[in-house]
């Protein structure tokens, strides 16, 4: 929104959820639905965030996030209405010319459709724009018994243009028409397509569990578009990567360390794809070569100065290191994450190499890291092949 008038953004955060509490505080992917939106309203470059809600949690997770409160009493009843009421009376003559209203339950919005609505209302002069989704198919009314009356509209084959409705999740508004209707939708309405996929809006576990699979879905597809379009191979370390970087030490001395089987599963579909794999660590443990050896993979250990090693594997196989996929965890691995055409870091890597790498995993090392690696690549080539 920053090339429009600055607008206030009111996220409604009052539905709650029967017997699970406030639909603010469910988490998708790990993260407040609250936190959530308000992280998208800041991407929007909203003058101010106000959130309703009538929740002490959510009212304090809001406010960690730089968020203004509406309380609202009795938040489990109240509706929009009543949230835009007490939101004009808190904010005054402060209230932005512009307010956009939120469902906090939109989790799969975008910053640009935030723009986009108040640009559909700006650039055609109207009081108010709502964002909308298609309608697919017959629509049916039905009468007071249950039964189906007759069809309202053949989508496929009206005339006129498109048919919508409204998506219930995004809303902009002129303040005064918000004053004057206390309502989202009044005067003269500009129409704001979206996405159907995007207009989900969590107010179930089910619609959670929905959201977390498209979230993961899109994310994949984005991590798998960064890795080079036809990978020439995949090198790895080992601590920290195959392992959670820790080391069990009996009272003899022997060393014995964890890993995780998905790993190898997902090791073993890349090598069936043809990919060349190698294991390029410093550790002199034996351990090292034992699993390798039990998942065929070639392995270079007790190599102190690694790049030069990787830069010697790759010329020695006719590879372009610049097609070359490398996965590390510490600042030992930083030169050949530099080196490499992809560099790749697990999620708990170190500082260093998170800060090299093109890809930073959700998998921590030897807790399935290899194998959300693997899938990623394994996808990449199937969309090259």
């Amino acid at each position: 929104m920053a090339d429009r008038p600055a607008c206030d953004v009111l996220i409604l955060a009052h539905v709650e959820i029967p017997e699970a509490g406030p639909a603010a505080l469910l988490r998708v992917c790990g993260v407040p639905l609250i936190e959530r939106a308000i992280r998208l309203a800041t991407a929007s470059a909203a003058a101010r965030i106000s959130v309703s809600c009538g929740h002490d949690d959510v009212a304090m997770h809001a406010r960690a996030l730089g968020a203004e409160i509406v309380p609202i009493p009795g938040d489990s009843s109240a509706g929009a209405a009543a949230a835009i009421e007490a939101y004009l009376a808190r904010s005054g003559d402060t209230v932005s010319a512009v307010v956009v209203v939120l469902d906090v339950g939109a989790c799969l919005l975008e910053p640009g459709d935030l723009g986009g609505i108040e640009r559909a209302r700006a650039e055609t002069g109207a009081d108010s724009a709502v964002a909308v989704v298609p309608v697919t198919g017959p629509t049916w009314r039905m009468d007071g018994n249950g039964r189906a009356g007759a069809v309202v509209v053949e989508a496929a084959t009206a005339g006129g243009g498109s048919d919508v409705m409204d998506a219930g999740i995004l809303y902009v508004s002129s303040r005064e028409g918000l004053r004057l209707t206390g309502q989202c939708v009044h005067g003269r309405t500009a129409l704001h397509p979206i996405p159907s996929e995007r207009s989900l809006c969590v107010r179930t576990r089910a619609d959670r569990d929905a959201a977390e699979a498209r979230l993961l879905s899109s994310r994949r597809r984005d991590l798998s578009a960064r890795l080079p379009e036809r990978p020439a191979a995949l090198v790895m370390d080992f601590d920290g990567v195959f392992t959670d970087n820790k080391v069990l030490v009996d009272e003899t001395g022997r060393e014995a360390v964890r890993c995780d089987r998905s790993d190898g599963l997902g090791l073993e579909r890349l090598r069936a794809a043809g990919l060349p794999l190698m294991v390029l660590s410093k550790e002199r443990n034996p351990v090292v070569q034992a699993r390798c050896g039990k998942l065929k993979l070639e392995c270079l250990q007790g190599i102190d100065d690694k790049r030069p090693a990787l830069e010697r594997w790759c010329r020695e196989r006719n590879l372009d290191i610049r097609s070359v996929i490398f996965i590390g965890n510490d600042i030992n691995d930083v030169p050949c994450l530099e080196a490499a055409g992809c560099a790749v870091a697990v999620a708990d890597a170190y500082d260093a190499a998170i800060h090299a790498a093109d890809i930073v995993l959700d998998r921590p090392g030897g807790a399935g890291a290899l194998r959300e690696l693997a899938d990623l690549i394994l996808d990449r080539l199937a969309r090259v092949r």
